[in-house]
């Protein structure tokens, strides 16, 4: 015995260190210098005794014309072995061709043709919003054969409102691309299972349930970790002796998905983006697809061919594009500007396309052939392209690109809770007589708040810039008696927004950031604009006099009416409820229309003190007008309420007090007036 073998149980254990055998897919790759397909063929089997079986065995068609029996034996012989137990997947590519390809009876693959034939059923069945549009679905069908290839894939989101189209999208992936499936009524575990077996394209359509939050959980971990090649997910599954352990599955593949919603921020970084709208054109909007129609499994057949057959060229050209050199010179050569905004996760994503679309330019792709047809249908939605509709596939490709990533660069800047945060701090570390100082933690997150177009942000706490800012980078801090404070250093500031792509934009002749809360004057300004047709004046008090029916604590601003008057008014002081503005009426059923949080203030007009409206003391709107206001029986202008305040989506006018709706604007005063008691004397 030597010394690495050992007994165990009646049993002698040698370790095979000098036999490796290389794991390969069962469905589709590339081992060595080899690419392959796997396909389950009709088989007959006979015994030594003669007894004879039919059974659906696993083959591999070589791009060398072989016919290989996936057996674990004959594997091992040329040094193979299945890294996954392989599925009866549905053959995607018809035995007919199989046994011609094999033969070397197939008719010629011709790349140029092969993307024409794709093209031409996105634009009989599909109206997109720009020709782009119709060559980045048709190369992202094609590129689900190549993924295997590829470091990463993008996903591709569909979105729009009802009836754009969005599940006749997914249809058509469904026909052309490898071997997709649909996520509806499938469990979680089967679809781990048919993502790793049979590399499939996932279709997610918005029909898809995602109520049962662990099977939205479920989706989700395969979402965010299956556009790189490689990431794994870890499972508790049960193993024979049914014992729980831990058991990882690869979710790297192909994904589209649907729905009107959209997506998180996180899931949106992943995909493309496209939103669809309604067609102007009823053939095309009536033109159904036949999932069992022929000419499906013909491209289908066309393109394993082009896989087996063209995979060494697509890889070479996607290992290119991992040259710094190569993708610089491939800039320049179609003279792009702009191209910064690719960021090192768009260009990953991007990668593949591009790759692919060089392919095709190699193999004397034109795009002139498609001026008429693509150009009337990019026309009916009324879309600009994003570039000239002439030159190079690639060109089309990453112009493309740049006006996408650009997109996502702007919703960043403008959306992303950190990037407001910095630019803010960009306004304040750029004042005049500010390079470094301490700045208050309440002062930033009351300087955000006004840039959310006046809607309440519940997340946007003290807790949460002071979180921020340290993960940003800035830990210098003290406390106060006001609060928190952290030292801002004008030059960290600037270099965080520089690496964040955020520049900050001076107004003519600003020399320093203006306040969100200047001082009061000592002099009215401009009559304040709200909801009413009399204007309502600010309530001034002189310095170091007190009014009993005002508070003496710091006065309250509606923000949003504040920043809708111009000239820009003063700042104006609303004083708290009083038991007699309520008229019999409790606090609590004082509700904001907006968001249903009480009333807790009031502004008046004192030359006419019945007309007063209640300010919600959550998000500063307007709640309803006083009880004691009067209600005239004239047209709906003169009425003192601003009724589009309490009209809904569907047109009608709802009661703020005990939400009843109601068609006509009689109806609604009459209402108003016998069930709440409203004075008209």
């Amino acid at each position: 015995m030597s010394m690495s073998e050992k007994r165990l149980e009646g049993m002698t254990i040698t370790p095979l260190l000098d036999e490796h055998l290389e794991k390969i897919h069962p469905v589709i790759g590339v081992v060595g210098d080899t690419g392959y397909v796997g396909v389950w063929i009709p088989s007959r089997i006979e015994d030594d005794k003669g007894n004879v079986a039919e059974k659906d065995l696993l083959y591999l068609v070589t791009d060398k014309g072989e016919l290989i029996h996936a057996d674990d034996r004959v594997l091992k012989e040329r040094g193979w072995k299945l890294a996954y137990k392989p599925i009866c997947f549905e053959n995607r590519w018809c035995l007919e061709d199989v046994k011609r390809y094999l033969a070397g009876d197939s008719p010629p693959t011709d790349p140029k043709t092969i993307l024409e034939h794709v093209l031409e059923q996105w634009t009989t069945y599909m109206e997109l919003p720009s020709f782009e549009e119709y060559f980045y679905a048709a190369l992202w069908d094609i590129a689900t054969y190549f993924h295997p290839l590829f470091n990463s894939y993008p996903y591709k989101y569909i979105g729009g409102i009802k009836r754009v189209g969005k599940t006749k999208e997914l249809q058509l992936h469904y026909c052309i691309a490898f071997n997709a499936i649909f996520s509806n009524n499938m469990s979680p575990s089967s679809i781990y299972r048919l993502i790793q077996n049979a590399r499939a394209t996932l279709l997610i359509d918005e029909t898809e349930k995602l109520s049962n939050p662990e099977r939205s959980q479920e989706l989700r971990s395969i979402l965010l970790a299956g556009y790189k090649n490689g990431e794994k997910v870890y499972r508790v599954e049960r193993n024979r002796r049914d014992q729980l352990v831990p058991e990882a599955f690869e979710v790297y593949s192909p994904k589209a998905l649907a729905n009107i919603s959209g997506l998180e921020d996180v899931l949106e970084d992943r995909c493309k983006v496209t939103f669809l709208k309604r067609s102007i054109d009823r053939r095309i909007a009536d033109r159904e697809i036949n999932v069992k129609d022929p000419k499906w499994s013909a491209i289908r057949d066309e393109l394993y061919r082009l896989y087996l057959q063209h995979w060494r060229e697509v890889k070479a050209c996607y290992d290119e594009l991992n040259e710094l050199n190569e993708l610089v010179n491939l800039l320049k050569a179609y003279n792009f500007t702009g191209y910064e905004c690719l960021t090192a996760r768009e260009w990953e994503l991007w990668k593949p396309i591009i790759a692919l679309a060089r392919f095709f330019d190699k193999h004397g792709m034109s795009l002139s052939k498609f001026t008429s047809s693509l150009g009337s249908l990019s026309s009916l939605n009324g879309e600009g392209s994003t570039g000239k509709f002439t030159g190079s596939l690639c060109s089309l490709m990453l112009s493309l690109a740049i006006a996408d990533s650009k997109r996502k660069h702007l919703e960043d800047q403008s959306e992303s809770r950190e990037h407001v945060l910095v630019e803010v701090l960009l306004e304040m570390a750029s004042e005049a007589d500010n390079k470094d100082r301490y700045i208050l933690v309440r002062e930033i997150r009351d300087s955000m708040a006004p840039r959310f177009d006046g809607e309440e942000q519940k997340w946007l706490t003290s807790r949460w810039v002071g979180k921020t800012l340290r993960r940003l980078g800035f830990t210098e801090k003290d406390r106060t008696s006001n609060g928190y404070k952290y030292l801002i250093k004008r030059r960290d500031v600037e270099q965080l927004a520089e690496r964040l792509g955020i520049t900050r934009h001076k107004p003519p002749g600003e020399t320093a950031h203006t306040p969100i809360h200047p001082s009061p004057p000592s002099q009215p300004s401009a009559p304040l604009t709200t909801p009413f047709k009399t204007p309502i004046q600010p309530i001034l008090k002189p310095p170091g006099t007190s009014n009993s029916s005002e508070p003496t604590s710091p006065p309250v601003v509606n923000p949003r009416v504040e920043a809708e008057s111009n000239p820009k008014p003063s700042q104006y002081m609303f004083r708290r409820i009083d038991p007699p503005d309520l008229s019999g009426l409790r606090p609590e059923e004082v509700r904001c229309e907006w968001c249903l949080g009480a009333a807790d203030l009031v502004v008046y007009n004192p030359e006419n003190p019945n007309l007063r409206a209640f300010i919600c003391g959550k998000c500063k709107e307007q709640a309803f007008t006083s009880p004691t206001a009067p209600l005239p029986d004239d047209d709906a202008e003169s009425f003192p309420i601003n009724l589009n305040l309490y009209r809904d989506v569907d047109g009608d006018y709802r009661c703020p007090l005990d939400r009843q709706s109601f068609k006509n604007l009689g109806e609604f005063k009459k209402h108003i007036e016998v069930a709440h008691d409203w004075d008209r004397k």
